[in-house]
């Protein structure tokens, strides 16, 4: 069985999380990049090792972005962790701004 989950129609205010119940063998996410989804996921069935060498900003602000949407609460404080540990330089330095204008929007 496959369900679709699209973050545009899902009820979450309301609490509706019904389409998830049953036996389900796979929950399409959309809306958020592969990466994000394969890393948090990862973490989240006990194989913490891609969140850990994670240094792209984008991915950690947008597995910020998923476990805000599902009300996910264990890997927030992974997530922030590699925030602070992830090297600001040059390169990324776009990037770095970028991800802080969306999680100050996020929090307002």
């Amino acid at each position: 069985e496959t369900i679709e989950i699209d973050k545009t129609n899902m009820k979450k205010e309301s609490g509706d999380f019904s389409v998830l119940k049953g036996q389900v063998d796979i929950i399409e996410i959309k809306g958020f990049k592969a990466d994000t989804v394969q890393i948090l996921f990862g973490y989240l069935s006990g194989h913490p090792g891609l969140m850990d060498s994670c240094k792209n900003f984008t991915i950690l602000e947008d597995a910020i972005r998923l476990c805000i949407f599902y009300d996910l609460k264990k890997p927030v404080e992974k997530i922030v962790q590699r925030f602070e540990a992830a090297p600001i330089t040059k390169s990324n330095l776009l990037d770095v701004l970028g991800v802080c204008e969306k999680l100050d929007a996020i929090e307002e």
